[in-house]
């Protein structure tokens, strides 16, 4: 069995530059010149790929250092950008990519601008612009010198820390990748990448995020030696470059329904938000696959190579087992994941019907981990990933523990041990979350928890 992960680790600075690259190649539409011409009014000249707008930053991009780092062996050929890191502001747009490595990029910025959508209708004015919710609300009105401020501010941040990185003084590709998300996301979610409504409701960092994670896979493919991109009467045709959905489910919501108290449910849905975490960490970062898509109480679906199903099964074969680690040691083995691949696709609002599928898996009594792989027909194939792990019954002198439901406890308790200290421990926080029984409780001391669902499945595949 080919070592896939190893060419990827080998690649991981060359696939985490490419990410950072993506994520700024937009970076001049966080100026008060973007908004303005590209207002009702149009005044000035749309600037948001010169490189003024990141004077501290440009010279380290400039750097052959990065250049000679984000490099990939195509049929023999070494691959690079044929200038520099600025490559990605300068020649991102229409004809003006000139390599290899950039031309695929291009291609993943298109997937995500507004303008192939055909949605684009009217204009905004400068003194009344705003981003919206994805359903219309104005959530935030866009203070133009505001996000000058915040631009000159990322830029000097990021000339920090590429200065640092340059250096060696933190050896780490991994440390620069997380300084370029904490730095990059507050300033870029102040912006618009599209200023027109209804396209107003993608913020410059959701664009700018969304290219990334579709590049970062399409990376990965080449540090695994294969070709994203087929050819078409002998020359490379871009516009076929695909992708899948991983997903890595389990059944979150049965497991939160099973609290008993308010602390059992707000500590069930933090062990939720840990597990998310640390998958992400695994993906993104330890072994670069590509990033998060969508997540929510069930389970969560990340970008990933659009690579041939024998190929993409071999993969997922080596790093299921610690994935699904992680699931099983954070809940005490009350969560029982199993992972899931789309087929390959050039649009991702497949990601409706895969949530569709994946709740359903989630409904099943399962314990062993499971891929299920949607084939060309649309149909599924399912092989087994894992056994089930060890699963001690009760005691002679024990019952079954009533919130988690398989672990046993003392007869005089009233919960095992590990529902107990999850309850403890979020007591002890301290943290403000405290839920007042007495305040909301009816006169036999009854409370009842409301909960809200929404239907996004439209929402989510492209209808709306």
């Amino acid at each position: 069995m080919t070592d896939l992960l190893k060419k990827i680790e080998t690649h991981k600075e060359a696939i985490l530059l490419g990410e950072v690259g993506a994520l700024l190649h937009m970076f001049g539409k966080a100026s008060s010149e973007f908004l303005q011409a590209n207002s009702l009014k149009g005044q000035g000249n749309d600037s948001h790929q010169d490189l003024k707008h990141l004077p501290n930053l440009k010279p380290y991009l400039e750097k052959d250092r990065l250049k000679d780092a984000f490099s990939f062996t195509v049929n023999g050929k070494q691959e690079k950008l044929s200038g520099n890191f600025t490559d990605f502001i300068l020649k991102y747009k229409g004809s003006q990519p000139d390599s290899y490595l950039l031309k695929l990029f291009n291609t993943c910025h298109r997937m995500t601008s507004a303008d192939e959508k055909g949605v684009i209708r009217r204009k905004q004015s400068i003194n009344n612009m705003w981003i919206t919710t994805p359903f219309g609300y104005r959530a935030h009105k866009i203070d133009p010198a505001c996000v000058d401020s915040a631009r000159a501010d990322m830029d000097q941040k990021l000339a920090d820390a590429f200065d640092s990185y340059l250096k060696n003084e933190q050896n780490s590709i991994e440390h620069l990748r997380k300084q370029a998300v904490n730095i990059l996301q507050p300033g870029l979610s102040e912006a618009l990448g599209e200023t027109r409504q209804p396209a107003n409701d993608v913020t410059l960092w959701a664009q700018s995020h969304g290219v990334a994670s579709l590049y970062k896979p399409v990376l990965v493919t080449l540090a695994m030696e294969i070709e994203p991109c087929p050819k078409k009467n002998g020359d490379y045709d871009f516009d076929q470059v695909r992708w899948r959905l991983l997903g890595i489910g389990w059944n979150g919501l049965g497991f939160i329904q099973r609290s008993r108290k308010p602390a059992d449910i707000l500590q069930r849905q933090e062990i939720v938000r840990v597990i998310t975490r640390e998958i992400q960490q695994l993906i993104e970062v330890k072994y670069p696959l590509g990033n998060l898509f969508y997540w929510d109480v069930n389970g969560l679906f990340l970008t990933f190579p659009g690579i041939e199903d024998n190929v993409a099964q071999n993969l997922v074969d080596q790093f299921a087992s610690e994935l699904v680690q992680i699931v099983r040691e954070q809940s005490d083995n009350e969560l029982w994941p199993f992972l899931t691949l789309s087929k390959p696709r050039r649009t991702l609002t497949i990601i409706t019907q895969e949530i569709e599928h994946r709740d359903k898996l989630a409904a099943l009594p399962h314990v062993a981990t499971i891929l299920s792989l949607e084939k060309d027909d649309l149909s599924r194939g399912k092989r087994l990933l894992l056994n089930s792990p060890e699963l001690k019954p009760p005691a002679s002198d024990q019952d079954i523990c009533p919130v988690c439901q398989f672990r046993g406890k003392s007869i005089s308790e009233d919960a095992c041990s590990i529902c107990m200290e999850r309850r403890s421990g979020r007591q002890n926080q301290g943290n403000g979350q405290t839920i007042w029984i007495d305040e909301v409780a009816d006169a036999n001391n009854r409370i009842a928890l409301l909960t809200l669902r929404f239907d996004l499945s439209r929402w989510l595949n492209g209808e709306w």
